[in-house]
C-alpha cells in the first residue's frame, strides 16, 4: 500500500501536535513559560493619602491645589511626574496596595488613625511614607516613615526665639485647664524658657466660662510678666485678650501657636489695630512666596502641597530604601528653594522646620517688622507706666494728709481769755463787783 508524500507530511504534523504538550523527551527539559514583567516607569509617581470628605476634606484640596500647580509645572520642564489621590475612606488601604511599584512616595496621611492603619498594613514597609502630621509614634521617625510638616517643637522654637530677640525676661502662660495640647505645648515653652534662666508664671481659665477669665488673668496682672503664651485656638483668644486688657495688662507680648494660622493667615482682621502686640509662628509668608501662591486665596496648605510634589521629584527614588541610605537622599532633596518655611533633616531623619513669626492685619498674616513691633511696644509700655503713675498719685496724696497714729499730735497752748477787757492790765485795779440783795 502506498502513501501519498503529501499526506504523510501532514499526519506527522498533526501527531507532532498532539504529543509536543503533553510529552517530553529524554535529556530534554522545557523552559518553562513566565510571563515578561514590564519595565518601570520612568519619572516621578506620587501617591497623596488624604482625606476627601469631612471637615479636612477643605485642607485637601488646597493640598491638592498645591501639587497639582507643581506637577504641572515640572512637565512644563520635561519631567515626567504624577500625582494620585486617595482618600482615606473606604477601601483605601487596597487601593494604595495596588498601585504600580513605581509610586515608592506617599505624602500623608493628616490623622494619626489613618498612619496608624497604614503602619500596621506593612504598606510603609513597601513605600516612602511622608506624613503631614507634627509627631509619630516614638522610634518611628527616620526609619518607619518620616515627617513634611512643622513639630510642636518647632512652634515652641519659633517663640521662645522672639522671646530671647526681644529680650524679654518673664514669661506667663494662660490657657485653658485640662486642655491636653495646651498644657504639652506650655510645657515645652516652659523647658524652653528654663534654658534661658527665665521662669514661666502660669494661670488657667476655663473656655465655658468666659466671664471668669477676667477674675482668672488676674494671677498675671502686676507687671509680672512683659510677655504671655497663649496656646488655644484663636476662638477663644478675643476673650482672652480682654480679659488682660480689663487688668491693666495692655502692653503685654501676646503669643500663639499656629493654630492661629488657620484664622489670621488668609484672612484680614478687622480688629487688627486692637492686637498690636499680638504674634504667632506659621509656615507661610505670602509676600515671600512664588508668583503663582502669592495670589488667588492660597495659604500655608497650598504651600506644603506645592513643596512636597517638588521635594519628592528630587528624591529620584525607584524602590523603598530604609536607613542611612534613605535618609541622606531625603537630606538632599531637602536642599531647595521651599515655598513654606524650610524644611531640613538631621542625620536620623528628624525634619525640622524654621517657622516665620507673624503678626494679623487687615490684609492677612505679615512678617513681623521686629523694629517697628518694639518701638510699639516700647509706647505701649511708657502709656501704661503713665497710667499706673497717675493712679498712684491720689493714694500718695491720702497718705500724706492722713494723721499717723504712731505719732502724738502737738498742742499749742494758749491761755484763757478773760471776758473783762480790762482785767490783768497793770496799774489798774477793778472796783468790787456790787453784792446783789
Amino acid at each position: 500500500m502506498s502513501v501519498s508524500p503529501r499526506l504523510l507530511i501532514v499526519f506527522l504534523i498533526m501527531c507532532t501536535l498532539m504529543i509536543l504538550p503533553g510529552c517530553s523527551f529524554p535529556g530534554f527539559k522545557p523552559r518553562p513559560s513566565t510571563p515578561e514583567q514590564p519595565a518601570p516607569k520612568q519619572g516621578t509617581y506620587i501617591a497623596m493619602l488624604l482625606p476627601t470628605s469631612g471637615s479636612l476634606g477643605s485642607i485637601t484640596t488646597k493640598i491638592m491645589r498645591g501639587a497639582n500647580l507643581a506637577a504641572s509645572e515640572l512637565r512644563q520642564k520635561g519631567q515626567n511626574v504624577t500625582v494620585t489621590l486617595i482618600g482615606t475612606s473606604g477601601n483605601w488601604q487596597q487601593k494604595l496596595s495596588q498601585l504600580p511599584p513605581e509610586y515608592t512616595v506617599i505624602g500623608g496621611p493628616l490623622q494619626k488613625k489613618v498612619y496608624d492603619q497604614a503602619k500596621n498594613s506593612g504598606l510603609t514597609s513597601q513605600r516612602m511614607l511622608f506624613a503631614f502630621m507634627g509627631k509619630l509614634d516614638s522610634g518611628d521617625e527616620g526609619r518607619t516613615a518620616w515627617r513634611f510638616f512643622a513639630s510642636a517643637e518647632d512652634q515652641v522654637d519659633a517663640v521662645a526665639g522672639l522671646v530671647n530677640d526681644l529680650g524679654i525676661r518673664s514669661v506667663g502662660a494662660f490657657y485653658p485647664m485640662s486642655d491636653s495640647f495646651s498644657v504639652r505645648m506650655t510645657n515645652l515653652l516652659e523647658q524652653q524658657l528654663a534654658d534661658k534662666g527665665i521662669a514661666m508664671h502660669r494661670a488657667t481659665y476655663s473656655s465655658s466660662d468666659p466671664s471668669g477669665m477676667s477674675l482668672s488673668a488676674k494671677a498675671l496682672a502686676g507687671g509680672q510678666v512683659e510677655a504671655v503664651f497663649l496656646p488655644d485656638s484663636w476662638k477663644n483668644i478675643p476673650g482672652v485678650h480682654s480679659a488682660l486688657v480689663a487688668n491693666g495688662e495692655d502692653a503685654l507680648v501676646e503669643m500663639g501657636t499656629m493654630l492661629w494660622a488657620n484664622n489670621l493667615d488668609n484672612k484680614g482682621l478687622p480688629s487688627a489695630s486692637s492686637y498690636p502686640l499680638l504674634v504667632y509662628p506659621s509656615n507661610f509668608v505670602r509676600s515671600m512666596a512664588p508668583a503663582q501662591l502669592a495670589s488667588g486665596g492660597h495659604d500655608g496648605w497650598d504651600a506644603l502641597g506645592y513643596d512636597f510634589v517638588r521635594f519628592a521629584s528630587r528624591l529620584h527614588m525607584t524602590q523603598r530604601v530604609s536607613g542611612s541610605q534613605a535618609n541622606a537622599l531625603i537630606r538632599q532633596a531637602a536642599l531647595m528653594n521651599f515655598a513654606q518655611a524650610p524644611i531640613s533633616y538631621d542625620n536620623a531623619g528628624i525634619a525640622h522646620q524654621k517657622l516665620f513669626i507673624m503678626q494679623p492685619s487687615l490684609q492677612g498674616g505679615v512678617l513681623l517688622n521686629k523694629s517697628t513691633f518694639q518701638s510699639t511696644r516700647s509706647s505701649l509700655k511708657a502709656g501704661a507706666a503713665e497710667r499706673l503713675n497717675r493712679k498712684k498719685e491720689p493714694d500718695l496724696q491720702r497718705v500724706v494728709s492722713a494723721p499717723n497714729p504712731a505719732q502724738p499730735r502737738l498742742r499749742l497752748f494758749r491761755p484763757a481769755r478773760d471776758r473783762n477787757p480790762l482785767r490783768g492790765l497793770p496799774g489798774r485795779q477793778l472796783p468790787p463787783r456790787p453784792r446783789l440783795r
